[in-house]
């Protein structure tokens, strides 16, 4: 019954994401729909899985210390769980609500113009892996939560990000390494940015000659005491580097084309506003629709320093990963310039259809054995099997 309602979720959502305006009673019934997969996804599973192993930490929270590990922001969420009296199934219900909820309200709501066409894009992959990486989950949305800081060159807001970035870290380590987003703006003159993307570039070229290992990666243990976190940055790995790589800078190439777009058709109708002598009520949204993407576009440029990361574990591709729900906003910002049954949106609505799937097969079938995850994703849930 689940792959069966998952399609058809999947083709109601695709009915409506390509037109001009969303459906809001469909996006809520996706939102909820979301929810029940994500929550049902585990309980039921066979082998060892990372329910189980959140499942055990959670029951036993109440002798864990506060201040255990550096990630005292889930710490402090299950102790509050514990609490609560709520077991790990309750638990997770309601903070992946929480999410879901932020997500919806403050990252997909402020920035699409229809929501059909980010919530189909993120069932098709993200909304199953994330149903197994809970704490990279919550940290995720806590990132993309603070992105709206960075849309002014501005100090105040540039502390508001890292506090965000920093209590994301407190929930997932990994998150630490999103620190240098400080450095991007709007500004698509950002000179910075592209020092440090290709600083990146030459140390991924001297890693790989170093047998996959960063030159002085023993000073860079230094700063971190999480034995998690040590375990992945002394690890290598051979050529499964190229998976996250790829994956990347296709999304980079993407956004691009969307950012090419999304300017093109905006220039065209200004020109047919000076044409008319009319004044434009609409011209605030086009201007912050390009910052917006040129934001997102040296987000995923200045996102390359994470290319010696995956050298070492392709674990880390869950950074790239995580500006996914950004990239496809600004798809169906581009998606919505393009004409109605055009076969150039369709071209490019297709390409991006086909990235995502991209994702998932590298992910959940390459990667990751499919019966570890995926098949029981759909044959395994709680609510529907």
């Amino acid at each position: 019954m689940t792959l069966y309602l998952y399609l058809f979720i999947l083709f109601i959502n695709l009915l409506f994401a390509f037109r001009k305006r969303q459906s809001t009673l469909l996006t809520i019934g996706t939102l909820i729909t979301i929810l029940l997969f994500i929550s049902g996804a585990g309980p039921e599973y066979i082998g060892q899985n990372d329910y189980i192993n959140y499942k055990i930490r959670y029951d036993s929270i109440g002798n864990v210390s506060l201040f255990e590990s550096a990630q005292v922001g889930y710490t402090f969420l299950m102790k509050v769980g514990n609490l609560l009296n709520l077991d790990f199934f309750a638990f997770r219900m309601l903070v992946t609500a929480i999410c879901l909820l932020l997500l919806y309200k403050t990252v997909i709501k402020r920035y699409a113009y229809n929501s059909n066409y980010i919530l189909l894009m993120y069932m098709m992959y993200p909304m199953i892996i994330d149903s197994e990486h809970f704490r990279n989950f919550i940290a995720m949305t806590i990132f993309l939560v603070a992105i709206r800081f960075l849309e002014r060159n501005l100090l105040k807001d540039k502390i508001k990000f890292l506090v965000l970035v920093l209590i994301a870290f407190s929930i997932h380590t990994a998150f630490i390494f999103y620190t240098p987003l400080i450095f991007v703006n709007a500004n698509d003159k950002n000179r910075l940015v592209k020092g440090i993307a290709t600083g990146t570039i030459f140390l991924t070229i001297v890693a790989f000659l170093n047998n996959n290992q960063v030159p002085f990666l023993q000073l860079i243990l230094k700063f971190f005491d999480d034995e998690k976190v040590i375990r992945y940055l002394s690890s290598r790995t051979n050529f499964g580097f190229l998976i996250p790589v790829i994956l990347h800078l296709i999304s980079i190439i993407l956004v691009y084309w969307s950012r090419k777009v999304i300017i093109r058709k905006n220039f065209k109708t200004n020109i047919m506003d000076e044409l008319n002598d009319s004044i434009n009520y609409n011209q605030k949204k086009r201007v912050a629709d390009i910052e917006f993407i040129n934001l997102v576009f040296w987000i995923n440029i200045i996102g390359i320093v994470f290319f010696p990361l995956y050298m070492m574990s392709t674990t880390f591709y869950r950074l790239a990963r995580n500006f996914l729900i950004l990239n496809f906003i600004v798809y169906s910002i581009a998606s919505n310039k393009l004409k109605r049954g055009s076969a150039y949106k369709l071209i490019f609505n297709s390409t991006v259809i086909a990235s995502v799937t991209l994702w998932l097969v590298m992910d959940l079938i390459i990667t990751t054995r499919p019966e570890r995850v995926l098949i029981q994703f759909f044959t395994r849930n709680l609510f529907f099997n």
